[in-house]
């Protein structure tokens, strides 16, 4: 099993995870990983399990670092193609499906153009967590 400080130390000490991002936002990423790791990796079986997990989740923070710096920026092609593979490596991190279709990408992208970063940030990991089961299996 990884220690946590070891865990912790890997996300803060890796640059280029938040590189794109001003310093509030870039904290507000490391915060949100941070939080992931007592689920995501700190419970596997031995330490490469843990150390693959937390590549995972380092890789998902780089993504989103990626496009909450550089969305506005970007034209719609190539946002929607940063968004694909954000959700794609969330879905990997995470161990479940990918919550995204592929027609919510053009209007996901349009609808975070005008969005502040931290927005952004909080938009894309909420979209990819997706609405509880019960939620929708209530709809309608």
């Amino acid at each position: 099993m990884m220690d946590r400080s070891v865990a912790v130390a890997r996300i803060t000490e890796t640059e280029n995870l938040t590189s794109d991002l001003t310093d509030a936002d870039a904290q507000w990423v490391i915060d949100w990983g941070v939080a992931q790791l007592d689920v995501l990796v700190l419970g596997s079986r031995d330490e490469a399990s843990a150390g693959y997990k937390l590549n995972q989740l380092m890789a998902v923070m780089r993504a989103l670092g990626s496009i909450g710096g550089t969305y506005a920026e970007r034209p719609p092609t190539l946002l929607i193609g940063d968004l694909r593979g954000f959700f794609a490596r969330y879905a990997l991190a995470f161990g479940q499906p990918n919550r995204v279709r592929e027609a919510d990408l053009a209007p996901l992208a349009a609808r975070i153009v005008p969005l502040a970063p931290q927005a952004v940030l909080q938009v894309l990991l909420a979209t990819a967590a997706g609405p509880a089961p019960q939620g929708e299996a209530n709809h309608g």
